[in-house]
C-alpha cells in the first residue's frame, strides 16, 4: 500500500507540472484566503508553511476532531492518551501533565486555547482551519514552538442560510446531529447559531468486566454569533460557545504481555493483541465508577472583536473569557483487580485582551504593532488509591491526595514591519517581548484509605513511596520568565504564478511546574529539612523550551487549474519539555537538552476537469535528539538496574536517547485524494476518496520498542447523491475502510512490568447521512 500511494502521488505531481498550464483556461481552483499573518491574504502570498482547509470540506469528509487529521496534513499528528490529546508538529509534541501547555497552540477567532480540553469543540461550525507549521511566536505568542492551529468560525451571512445534518453509524452506534441558521436581523446586524450533538453507544472495545462497549459518550456544543456594522468604518463581532461532554470508557487495550504478572493478566482475559476486548474495572468502595473510565465536564467561551478602519490603519481589539471544568476518573491498573484507581477534578479560567493595529503603508513600509494581556487560574485536585492485597502484599489500602493550584499573569508587546525592496521583492521582520509570572501551590498527603489517618513511619511510608511514588510535602513554587521571540523573511514574487521565500524564526514554550511531582525519595542522608525543601522546589520546576527554525519555500500556480506548495526546513530545539510515565503511578517531567529536526512538506491541488480534481500532500521529517542523556527509563531498565523508581533511573542516565527520535514522530506522512462529481440528469453524484499514510512511530516517550506502531495506510470515502439545487443530499461516509488496527499513545501497564497498553484508534466505520440545506 505504501508503494502504491507514493506512485499515485508521483503521478499526480507529474500531471500537475505538465498538464496544469494546458487546462488553465478550462478549470479554475478556488483561491484560498488565510489570516495567519493577522490580515486577510491569499495562501500563495504568505511566506509560511501552511495547510488551509475549509470547514465545510472537513465536515463533508466526516472530520469532527483533531485525531481525524493525522496523515492528511504533512508532519502533523494527533494522538489520544488517558490524560490528554497530544498534538505534534514537526516532531515536537506537548506536555501531558496538568500544568503543561500545548507546544502547538490553538487559536479560535484569535482567542488562545493552550489546553487540550479548551479545544474539545474547536470544529463546531468551522469556517477555516489553518495549520501553520514552525515557531510562530511573533504574532501568535508563547507556546507555539511547534506551530499554531488558526481556526476561524463560520461567520453570519447577509442573506438567510441554514443547514441540518443527521448521520448514523451502525457498527459503533454513533449518532450525530449538526446544524446552523444564519441571516440578517436588519441592514446592520447579522446573526448565526449552530449546534452539534454526538452520541456513541457501542464503542469499539468490549469490556467484559462491565459487559459494555467503550468508549461511550454524549457530547454537545452550541454557538451563537453576532456581527454588527457599528459605523461605516467599524464592525463588532461577538461569539459565545458552550460545550458539554460525558464520556464513559476508554479504548484502552493491553497490546503486549510479559513479566511476572503476565500469567495473571492472561487468566483474566488478556491475550496481548489489539482484538477489541478488555477487562478493566474495579469494585472498590473507594472509587466504584461503574465504568473503566469516566470524564464529565463543560466549557464556555465568550469573546468580542472590534475592527475599526482609522486614518492611520486598521485597528483590531479582541477580548475573551474562556473556562472549563471536568471530573475524570479511571481504573489505572487497566485490569479487573482493585489495585489502582485515579480521580481528578480540574477547573480552569482565562481572561485575555489583544489590541493591534495594521498601519497604512508609509512609503515602502507596512508596520504592525500590538499588545497582549492574559490572566489564568488552574485548580487541579487528584486522588490515587492503591490496594496491594490482590498483589499478595497484605497492607491497608493507601491513598495519595494532591492539590495543585496555579495563577499565571502574562503581558506582551509585539511588532512587525514589511519593507517593499522592489516591485517583486519584500522583507519582513518581527519582534515580541513577553513577561509571565506563575505562582503555584502543591500539597501532597499520603493516608490510610480506610481510616484517613496519615501513614506512620517507617513501614507503610516506605510502601507508599514504592507504590504511590510520593513523599508528603507542601510547596509554593513561583517563577518569572521574560522571553523574546523574533521572525524574519524575504519573499520574492517574480510573477503572479510564483512566490519564493526564505525565513527564520525563534519562539518559546513557557516553563512551569510539574503538577505530577510527588517528591519521590524523601530527604537524602545528611540533608536538612530546608535543604530538602529547596531541592524539591528545584525539582518541581522545568525551564522554557526554545525553538529556532530556518525555512525555504515555494508556492506555485499552474494556470488556474493547479497549485503546488513546497517547504524545506531545519529546526533546533533547546531544553525540550518532556513528560514520561514511570511505569508506576507518576510522571517524570523535565527538560531534554537539545534536538534538531529537518524535513520537507509538499502539498498541492489539481482540477483535471470540471468533474475531477485531485489533492496530494507529503511530509518527511528527520528528528533527532542531539543531547538527551537522562531520558525517562523503560520499566525493563528500572528493574534491571534495581532502581527504586523511574526518577532515580532517569537521574542515573540509563536511557540515553541522544541520536534517537521522539515519540509519535513518523518519518513520513502522506495523503492522496480524488474527487469525482458529475451530473446525472437533474441530480449529482459525488465520490470523494482519500488515502492517508502514516509511517512507523514509537507510542511512548521512553522509546520502548514494545510500543512501536507499524506504518499504516487508511482509506476514507464519501459518496453523495442529491439534486443539482443542493437542497438535500444522501451520503455514505466511510472511514478506515480497510479496518486497520492501530493505536496512538502506548505505555507500561502500571505495576505490571513487561506488559504494555495502548489507546486504540477507531476501526472501520460507515455512516449514513442526510443533509438538508435551507
Amino acid at each position: 500500500m505504501k508503494h502504491s500511494l507514493w506512485a499515485a502521488s508521483a503521478a499526480v505531481w507529474a500531471a500537475v507540472t505538465t498538464g496544469g498550464q494546458a487546462l488553465a483556461q478550462q478549470q479554475q481552483l478556488e483561491e484560498v484566503i488565510v489570516t495567519a499573518t493577522k490580515s486577510s491574504v491569499t495562501l500563495r502570498d504568505v511566506p509560511l508553511s501552511i495547510t488551509a482547509v475549509r470547514g465545510e470540506t472537513l465536515a463533508a469528509q466526516g472530520v469532527t476532531r483533531f485525531q481525524d487529521l493525522t496523515g492528511t496534513i504533512p508532519n502533523f499528528t494527533v494522538s489520544q492518551s488517558p490524560i490528554s490529546d497530544v498534538i505534534a508538529m514537526r516532531g515536537i509534541n506537548s506536555d501531558l501533565q496538568a500544568a503543561g501547555e500545548q507546544a502547538v497552540a490553538t487559536f479560535v477567532d484569535g482567542v488562545y486555547r493552550g489546553r487540550g480540553v479548551q479545544s474539545r469543540f474547536a470544529f463546531l461550525d468551522m469556517g477555516m482551519l489553518e495549520v501553520v507549521r514552525g515557531p510562530q511566536g511573533t504574532l501568535f505568542g508563547k507556546n507555539t514552538v511547534g506551530g499554531a492551529l488558526n481556526i476561524s468560525s463560520a461567520k453570519p451571512t447577509s442573506a438567510f442560510d441554514g443547514s441540518a445534518t443527521i448521520s448514523r453509524e451502525f457498527e459503533q452506534g454513533e449518532t450525530e446531529v449538526v446544524g446552523f441558521l444564519s441571516g440578517p436581523v436588519n441592514d446592520r446586524l447579522r446573526v448565526r447559531g449552530a449546534v452539534q450533538y454526538n452520541k456513541m453507544s457501542d464503542g469499539w472495545v468490549d469490556n467484559s468486566y462491565y459487559d459494555e462497549a467503550q468508549p461511550r459518550y454524549v457530547n454537545w456544543g452550541a454557538r451563537l454569533l453576532a456581527e454588527a456594522d457599528l459605523a461605516d468604518n467599524a464592525t463588532f463581532f461577538a461569539r459565545y460557545d458552550h460545550g458539554d461532554f460525558d464520556i464513559k470508557g476508554s479504548p484502552i487495550e493491553i497490546i503486549k504481555l510479559g513479566g511476572a504478572l503476565a500469567p495473571l493478566l492472561t487468566s483474566l482475559g488478556s491475550d496481548g493483541t489489539i482484538n477489541g476486548r478488555t477487562r478493566m474495572g474495579n469494585s472498590s468502595t473507594f472509587l466504584d465508577l461503574g465504568t473503566a473510565y469516566l470524564m464529565r465536564g463543560d466549557s464556555d467561551e465568550v469573546m468580542g472583536r472590534l475592527d475599526m478602519r482609522t486614518t492611520i490603519g486598521d485597528w483590531t481589539t479582541i477580548a475573551a473569557w474562556s473556562a472549563y471544568g471536568f471530573t475524570r476518573a479511571f481504573d489505572a491498573d487497566l485490569g479487573p483487580l482493585d489495585v489502582l484507581q485515579v480521580k481528578q477534578i480540574e477547573d480552569y479560567s482565562q481572561v485575555s485582551l489583544e489590541s493591534r493595529i495594521n498601519f497604512k503603508q508609509v512609503g515602502k513600509l507596512r508596520p504592525l504593532a500590538g499588545i497582549y494581556l492574559q490572566h489564568s487560574q488552574l485548580d487541579n485536585d487528584g486522588w490515587t488509591f492503591a490496594n496491594t492485597v490482590p498483589l499478595g502484599v497484605p497492607f491497608p489500602p493507601l491513598s495519595r491526595f494532591g492539590v495543585f493550584d496555579q495563577e499565571s499573569k502574562l503581558w506582551a508587546v509585539f511588532g512587525q514591519a514589511t519593507w517593499e525592496l522592489s516591485d517583486t521583492l519584500e522583507a519582513t521582520g518581527g519582534l515580541r517581548y513577553a513577561s509571565e509570572k506563575k505562582d503555584a501551590h502543591q500539597l501532597i498527603t499520603l493516608t490510610n484509605a480506610v481510616t484517613g489517618a496519615d501513614l506512620p513511619a517507617p513501614v507503610l511510608a516506605v510502601l507508599a513511596n514504592a507504590v504511590l511514588e510520593a513523599t508528603p510535602h507542601d510547596l509554593r513554587p513561583s517563577s518569572k520568565e521574560d522571553d523574546v521571540s523574533w521572525s524574519a523573511n524575504l519573499r520574492w514574487k517574480p510573477s503572479e504564478e510564483a512566490s519564493l521565500y526564505v525565513s527564520a524564526a525563534h519562539s518559546t514554550l513557557g516553563g512551569g511546574f510539574n503538577a505530577a511531582y510527588f517528591g519521590t525519595g524523601g530527604a537524602r542522608a545528611g540533608e536538612t529539612a530546608s535543604q530538602y525543601q529547596a531541592r524539591m522546589l528545584k525539582e518541581i520546576a522545568y525551564k522554557p523550551e526554545k525553538a529556532t527554525s530556518y525555512e525555504a519555500g515555494a508556492k506555485l500556480k499552474f494556470g488556474s487549474s493547479a497549485d503546488l506548495n513546497l517547504a524545506v526546513f531545519h529546526v533546533t530545539y533547546d531544553d525540550i519539555q518532556t513528560s514520561q510515565f514511570t511505569g508506576g503511578t507518576s510522571y517524570v517531567v523535565g527538560n531534554a537538552a537539545a534536538a534538531k529536526a529537518k524535513g520537507v512538506e509538499l502539498d498541492g491541488r489539481w482540477r483535471a476537469s470540471e468533474a475531477l480534481s485531485f489533492t496530494a500532500a507529503v511530509g518527511y521529517i528527520d528528528f533527532q535528539y542531539t543531547d538527551y542523556k537522562n531520558a525517562g527509563c523503560t520499566v525493563a531498565q528500572i528493574a534491571a538496574g534495581g532502581f527504586a523508581n523511574g526518577a532515580a533511573c532517569s537521574a542515573a542516565g540509563v536511557n540515553d536517547l541522544t541520536g534517537r527520535t521522539n515519540q509519535i514522530t513518523p518519518k513520513v506522512t502522506a495523503s492522496l485524494g480524488a474527487r469525482l462529481s458529475a451530473p446525472i440528469g437533474a441530480y449529482r453524484l459525488t465520490f470523494d476518496g482519500q488515502a492517508n499514510y502514516v509511517g512507523q512511530y514509537y507510542g511512548a516517550q521512553d522509546l520502548d520498542p514494545n510500543t512501536i506502531q507499524d506504518a499504516t495506510t487508511k482509506l476514507n470515502l464519501l459518496v453523495a447523491f442529491g439534486p443539482e439545487s443542493r437542497d438535500w443530499s444522501v451520503e455514505l461516509v466511510g472511514r478506515n475502510l480497510t479496518d486497520e488496527q492501530t493505536f496512538q499513545s502506548a505505555n507500561d501497564v502500571p505495576l505490571a512490568t513487561g506488559s504494555y497498553f495502548a489507546t486504540t484508534e477507531r476501526p472501520r466505520s460507515v455512516a449514513l447521512r442526510l443533509r438538508l440545506n435551507f
